[in-house]
């Protein structure tokens, strides 16, 4: 049994394709786990969790425990929620490669979550826990962030990271991204 949440714009009758059911909900909202855990009685193989929302477009030692802490609100602090209100065999997290040099720069609030979700798959658990790290793709999130990075490149004076500055110093911002 597949179950799919998604949270964005809501399409009425929706279904994401391949999945038994598809719920529409905020996974931070008791409502949604409790539709969740309707389904199966609340007992699943394997939880694929790849959600994520949270400040970046700037270094992550710049980060406040304020974007942290909003950070981890989605992409984090549910799965500690969700593996104690079901019964998962595997719990699969996603990560990035936010220790690179050119993540370190630019990831934000991110790197912090990222960081929670790595620590917490080598802690024991009620699942099995994996993570997989990967990254370096187009998607909506690299689009977010290249977005961010071109509006700052207008501004090179208020980029503090060497680093960062140096990818569009004398170039276009298409190039330095």
């Amino acid at each position: 049994t597949i179950v799919a949440n998604w949270f964005g714009k809501e399409v009425p009758d929706f279904k994401i394709d391949n999945a038994n059911h598809t719920i529409f909900g905020d996974i931070t909202d008791p409502k949604c786990v409790n539709q969740i855990k309707s389904i199966n009685s609340g007992n699943y193989d394997y939880m694929f969790y790849a959600t994520a929302l949270g400040e970046v477009g700037f270094p992550i030692s710049d980060t406040t425990q304020e974007q942290i802490a909003q950070s981890n609100r989605l992409s984090f602090d549910p799965i500690s929620v969700l593996e104690n209100s079901l019964n998962i065999g595997t719990i699969v997290t996603y990560s990035t490669f936010y220790t690179l040099r050119h993540q370190l720069c630019s990831y934000g609030a991110m790197g912090f979550s990222k960081e929670s979700i790595e620590k917490w798959n080598l802690l024991p658990g009620k699942s099995k826990r994996l993570c997989i790290r990967a990254g370096l793709f187009e998607s909506q999130s690299s689009r977010g962030i290249k977005l961010l990075l071109r509006k700052t490149a207008k501004h090179l004076d208020n980029i503090k990271s060497p680093l960062l500055r140096s990818y569009f110093e004398n170039v276009s911002s298409k190039e330095g991204i």
